[in-house]
């Protein structure tokens, strides 16, 4: 039975997933589309979750860690759905950079 529902980044969701030749394409997954290390994208959605913007739910900010957007328009296709001013995409994506190099 299923009792709790959230959203994890590709870093986390490596952590659930068993070694075995049964998930090796899911790990193989997991390891070419996961942009940052674990440690990087743990300190990555603590900022942005520290920002405390009213517009972002987590499932945004996992979609952030997960993609790392570079610029305005990369943000703008994973954050669809949200209205962000420049000064919020500004903030959002200076907050992504310090974290991909």
């Amino acid at each position: 039975m299923i009792t709790e529902s959230k959203p994890l980044d590709l870093t986390e969701a490596k952590k659930y997933i068993k070694e075995s030749d049964e998930n090796k394409e899911i790990i193989d997954y997991l390891k070419k589309f996961s942009k940052l290390k674990e440690d990087q994208a743990v300190k990555l959605k603590e900022e942005l979750e520290g920002l405390k913007l009213m517009k972002l739910n987590q499932e945004h900010i996992v979609k952030i860690v997960d993609f790392a957007p570079e610029d305005e328009i990369d943000l703008m296709k994973v954050l669809q759905d949200v209205n962000l001013d420049g000064e919020e995409i500004k903030l959002l994506l200076d907050t992504v950079k310090k974290y991909v190099k």
